[in-house]
């Protein structure tokens, strides 16, 4: 019942409404503390919304729809019709940056988010219990709800303000029939949705309820409420119609989009996550953290979400459902419903899940609307509201009752009561990021040229750390991580030649590769720059594919520009004929055994056109001066020398073979050639390598037995270690790529009985247990790769270890040299250690 008596002056507001405040301080410790140089969360979710906020203010300083954008996806741009924008933090961001800085303007959003969600969820309880004191404590539940707290990386979900004035309005409107209630209730279930659109679904379901279990009581006053719910129908209608027309439109040409397939079948709620303090919880951590990793074993940490109710609130939302009898209904109902939303397709209990036991959301997941929040576990948010309102029906009751002895003990009560739930939800210190930017970054925003950036690697996840670089140096990018990417995002990104060839993750160029000509087409498109994002590429490759030096280099990046030139972003050095010559060069080995070939890595660049076709040749020659093996070849596939300009930058990887030639030491000797043969220009010694039968020195440790194996093209085996406990075996394999490797093998170990070939252990697999392809070696790196096998299911014996290498697509095995240069048998080599399986104990 709606208690008509209870005080509402203004200074009990404000004073709530501050220690609101006080306790949004306190429960996300320290943010404060570091307001202007951190961001809340532990996902990168924080830098996205941060990136609404600063595009919000681009759209507004130019006079745009904020709903697409060419800052993404450079050339094309982007729709943002589907982007989740927390408009209510973006307006107080928009007001606030101008006065305290980004930073804090955002953290100030997130604070205030908070603290006008405890006064919300205030303002319904009050209003419904009739006491002040119990709605102060149903705020603070309301506001420091488990659930919210974990999800301080995404604003538009904790904002959940709106929803109690929705709901307060909507009990004033069925209640009173008032034609400016029937306005508030649409105005608020409007404000709802322009916090994120999902949020509606949830909003809708709660009013329903509410209404459902209400209105049959009322049914002779339905001349009333009726007229008044139609008003606050048709005015949420018209306040949303811009966005869900946009949405619409967008639906109507791709709806798949909007849901993720699966999703919901891993992100449920663990039933006992209900009883169980969120894992972050600042003194039951260590209990509790054990607790989350076994109800959801095959989740990152960040998407462990706390659903933890509380025993206090609990214990209050059942007194309270009891004391409110018929008032607490809707609630209860509320309650329920979203419970078994959140528990999602498939009951789970203590990290187990039942598939058999039919769930209610399964229904939800055949109607469309039920699934647009895609992670049922959010449904744990609005949950706090119906244990808010109960809660505050229980601590009313309590209060009542502890009242009769005064009022100061009740009022202490309230505080402990408060206490008390403080405690089973604080989480502090709250998870925060630093993110970082390069002193680069910085000088690019006062370029006043309009040009845009390339950052690699292309990924969806990182593009939410280059979206937030882009706030600081203000130029478009070709990538970008938005709520839901309409059909054609990608669509540039696959049709440009350069990005097609150009190594990305495990990718590698062709054998040549016309780098400077590749990069022109971007500079044609107007990417002025590719940043390099050193965490997450293999940079060694990157700097010898370019083989220009780069404009910029810190800890964490290194940007190259994409119209290079000679003598600032690349000098010769050494000119072979006029124009043209060498930037760097690189002979694959200094030691091989006479049969295996031998390679060179070779960047060119022009200083001016070159201006007629010219051929690479490659030749060992003797220290007497005679040429013993010698191959030609063209500098660039593709791309002949009478085309390049200047500040022409070309790769060239060439290979001679050697398998004629005696034991000896030899010149690596590099000259440019005419199509007639004639050497153009100068030729140069670019290394030596000797021949010789016996083992080379090898960059191998002492412990390591010697095998010196090619296997392909410049996978070589240097050599061993074997080792031993009990039943399990290590191998450790010390490779070297002598040179860049474009197959992506994989490396199988058979352990086998020598007598019947009878295989009793064995390990496929792709190096460093498949973290490190080979197509990311660099040539002459060296990586030292241990093996597990398991010999427990070995009969007694003698066994040996057996190596091979395949190709991961084909299965093709790569041919293998010995240090002796003999061609193996099978494709495999057999190592010269024997291992003896017999009484392990004896």
């Amino acid at each position: 019942m709606i208690d008509r008596h209870t005080p509402r002056k203004r200074w009990i507001d404000l004073a709530v409404l501050l220690i609101y405040c006080v306790v949004a301080v306190g429960m996300t410790w320290p943010l404060v503390a570091e307001i202007d140089v951190r961001l809340p969360g532990d996902t990168k979710d924080t830098l996205l919304h941060y990136w609404n906020c600063w595009w919000a203010k681009q759209a507004l300083k130019s006079g745009q729809s904020p709903f697409y954008t060419r800052y993404l996806y450079h050339p094309v741009g982007l729709s943002l019709v589907s982007q989740n924008f927390a408009w209510g933090n973006i307006v107080a961001w928009l007001l606030l940056e101008p006065l305290v800085g980004g930073f804090a303007a955002y953290n100030l959003s997130v604070l205030a988010s908070l603290a006008l969600c405890g006064y919300a969820a205030f303002l319904l309880a009050r209003e419904l219990a009739g006491d002040w004191r119990a709605a102060l404590i149903a705020g603070l539940l309301y506001q420091c709800w488990p659930f919210r707290l974990s999800q301080l990386d995404h604003p538009n979900l904790i904002s959940t303000q709106w929803i109690p004035v929705f709901l307060l309005f909507l009990i004033h409107t069925i209640r009173l029939g008032k034609w400016w209630n029937g306005v508030l209730t649409g105005v608020f279930f409007a404000l709802v949705g322009y916090t994120r659109w999902q949020l509606l679904v949830p909003a809708f379901i709660l009013g329903s309820i509410y209404a459902a279990c209400t209105l049959p009581g009322q049914r002779a006053s339905w001349r009333r409420w009726g007229p008044a719910l139609l008003i606050a129908a048709v005015v949420a209608a018209a306040i949303l119609a811009p966005p869900a027309l946009m949405l619409l439109t967008q639906q109507e040409v791709s709806s798949s989009d909007l849901l993720r397939e699966g999703e919901e079948a891993e992100m449920q709620t663990d039933l006992l996550a209900y009883l169980t303090p969120g894992r972050s919880h600042t003194i039951l951590n260590p209990l509790t953290r054990p607790a989350y990793d076994r109800y959801y074993a095959e989740r990152s940490e960040p998407r462990r979400f706390a659903a933890y109710v509380g025993m206090c609130p609990l214990i209050l939302a059942v007194v309270g459902a009891f004391k409110a009898r018929r008032s607490g209904i809707p609630w209860l109902a509320m309650a329920l419903a979203m419970i078994l939303l959140a528990l999602g397709p498939v009951l789970r209990i203590n990290g187990q899940t039942y598939p058999n036991v039919p769930m209610p959301y399964r229904l939800a997941d055949r109607l469309y609307v039920g699934r647009v929040l895609r992670i049922p576990g959010r449904f744990n948010m609005f949950l706090a509201s119906p244990i808010a309102v109960l809660s505050a029906y229980g601590a009313a009751s309590l209060l009542t009752a502890i009242e009769r002895r005064g009022q100061w003990p009740a009022v202490a009560a309230s505080g402990v009561l408060g206490g008390i739930i403080l405690f089973e939800y604080i989480t502090v210190p709250v998870p925060m990021m630093r993110p970082k930017t390069s002193e680069f970054l910085h000088e690019m925003s006062s370029e006043p040229e309009a040009y845009a950036v390339l950052n690699l690697p292309i990924d969806l996840a990182a593009s939410k750390e280059y979206m937030f670089q882009q706030t600081v140096h203000h130029h478009p990018i070709l990538q970008g991580n938005v709520s839901r990417l309409p059909p054609g995002t990608f669509d540039y990104l696959d049709s440009h030649p350069w990005l097609k060839s150009l190594p990305q993750s495990g990718k590698m160029p062709p054998q040549s590769t016309d780098v400077s000509r590749q990069l022109r087409t971007l500079a044609q498109d107007d990417v002025r720059y590719v940043v390099l994002h050193k965490k997450s590429v293999r940079l060694e490759h990157w700097q010898r594919y370019f083989s220009i030096d780069p404009s910029f280099e810190d800890k964490r990046i290194a940007v190259y520009t994409t119209s290079p030139r000679a003598g600032s972003d690349f000098a010769l050095a050494e000119e072979l004929a006029p124009g043209i010559g060498l930037i760097t060069a690189t002979a694959s080995s200094g030691c091989l055994p006479p049969g295996q070939p031998l390679s060179v890595d070779v960047g060119w660049g022009t200083t001016a056109p070159p201006g007629e076709d010219l051929n690479v040749r490659l030749a060992l020659v003797t220290r007497e001066g005679a040429t013993a093996a010698e191959t030609i070849f063209p500098l660039c596939e593709g791309w002949p020398t009478g085309e390049w300009p200047a500040n022409a930058v070309a790769r060239g990887w060439y290979r001679v073979d050697t398998a004629e030639l005696p034991e000896g030491d030899y010149d690596v000797v590099l000259a440019l050639v005419e199509p007639a043969g004639a050497v153009r220009g100068q030729s140069t010694i670019v290394g030596q390598t000797v021949m010789r039968k016996e083992s080379c020195d090898l960059p191998l440790s002492p412990e390591a037995i010697p095998i010196n194996a090619l296997f392909g093209d410049g996978l070589r085996l240097l050599g061993y270690q074997l080792s031993r406990d009990g039943d399990q075996l290590t191998l450790t394999l010390h490779w070297r790529a002598d040179q860049l490797i474009a197959q992506d093998y994989k490396v199988f170990v058979h352990v086998i009985d020598p007598t019947n070939d009878l295989r009793v252990a064995q390990d496929d697999s792709k190096p460093l247990r498949w973290t490190y392809p080979t197509p990311l070696w660099n040539a002459g790196e060296v990586v030292v790769d241990a093996i597990p096998l398991s010999l427990k299911d070995a009969p007694p014996g003698t066994y040996l270890p057996i190596v091979g290498v395949y190709v991961s697509d084909t299965k093709d095995r790569a041919p293998v040299i010995d240090g002796s240069g003999q061609l193996l048998p099978d494709a495999q080599i057999i190592l010269p250690e024997k291992i003896e399986v017999g009484d392990l104990d004896s």
